[in-house]
């Protein structure tokens, strides 16, 4: 028995999160939007790009939500409905990708588009976004519920070379994550919102890449991650 899995929280969080704050760059990553038409109980829907995030999904013009009615799987480019479509019904997925879309790299490709900055860099590549994991806790749930709740805390960097761009950045990520109370970690859902617990600090030169840049963060509490016994 254990929490949900962190890795299945933290593709919805980065897809939510690119979703929501857009590559500042436009000429960096492009825009698009697949229709499929389905067979029978159709459920996995293959991209022609490795997506950097997932905007939205429709089954006959009606919008799916990530984890209780879709998710996606980076490395093989799949979307995959819960319920299969049925036969004849037009599937369709709007989904950015980077560059030419043809390869899926940990730093600087598709998923992993967003990361901590390397010394390369040019001002027209920024800003930057990163997330950790701090922590995470459980317990046993309260009377009458049988399984683990828990908490697990995030916390996500902003760089920039300006420091308003770090904060606004910072505050948009906070009043989001806050504003959407429909998580689906994991094919749980939660009804909870994602609460900021610390932060935005104020943002300082990076004395890591040689201050060429300021960083700062903002620390938030996922709640109630929940698994039942049974």
């Amino acid at each position: 028995m254990s929490l949900t899995s962190l890795t299945n929280v933290q593709d919805e969080l980065i897809n939510f999160g690119r979703s929501l704050v857009k590559d500042p760059t436009t000429s960096r990553f492009t825009t698009t939007s697949q229709d499929f038409v389905a067979t029978a109980g159709q459920t996995e829907y293959t991209l022609t790009y490795y997506a950097s995030c997932i905007n939205s999904v429709t089954v006959a013009s009606v919008a799916k939500s990530w984890g209780s009615e879709y998710s996606y799987t980076p490395t093989s480019k799949k979307v995959t409905l819960v319920t299969g479509a049925t036969v004849g019904q037009t599937v369709t997925i709007n989904y950015d990708y980077v560059g030419a879309g043809t390869t899926l790299a940990t730093t600087n490709g598709a998923w992993g588009k967003w990361v901590y900055p390397s010394l390369n860099l040019q001002p027209i590549d920024y800003p930057r976004f990163g997330m950790a994991w701090l922590s995470k806790t459980s317990g046993a749930s309260g009377i009458g519920l049988d399984g683990v709740s828990g908490e697990a805390f995030i916390r996500i960097w902003v760089y920039d070379l300006s420091t308003d761009t770090v904060k606004d950045k910072l505050s948009e990520f906070a009043g989001d994550f806050f504003a959407k109370n429909d998580w689906y970690f994991d094919g749980k859902a939660t009804g909870k919102s994602i609460i900021p617990v610390n932060g935005p600090t104020e943002p300082t030169l990076d004395a890591r890449r040689k201050g060429k840049y300021f960083g700062g963060f903002i620390d938030l509490m996922i709640p109630l991650i929940f698994e039942s016994r049974s």
